[in-house]
């Protein structure tokens, strides 16, 4: 639905999509906070990434056990919130 949505308003409406929210970052007020979003964005990303693909023999030879490593992504993911 999004996208047919997003497809039709195109087509019909080409000249109204626009972004005013970039038009904040010109006066400088948002900048920061941008930042601070992308890089929190990354984060999770990254986190995600690393969590869920690597494998519980790398976690063992470092000597973190499933019960830290669990409770490391609870934190984690409490912290973010």
């Amino acid at each position: 639905m999004f996208l047919a949505g997003s497809l039709i308003r195109f087509d019909r409406e080409q000249y109204t999509w626009k972004s005013d929210s970039s038009q904040l970052l010109r006066r400088g007020q948002l900048r920061l906070g941008s930042n601070l979003f992308h890089v929190g964005i990354l984060g999770i990303f990254g986190g995600h990434f690393v969590g869920l693909l690597t494998p519980a023999a790398v976690f063992h030879a470092i000597g973190i056990s499933r019960t830290a490593k669990q409770t490391l992504a609870i934190v984690a993911a409490a912290s973010s919130d």
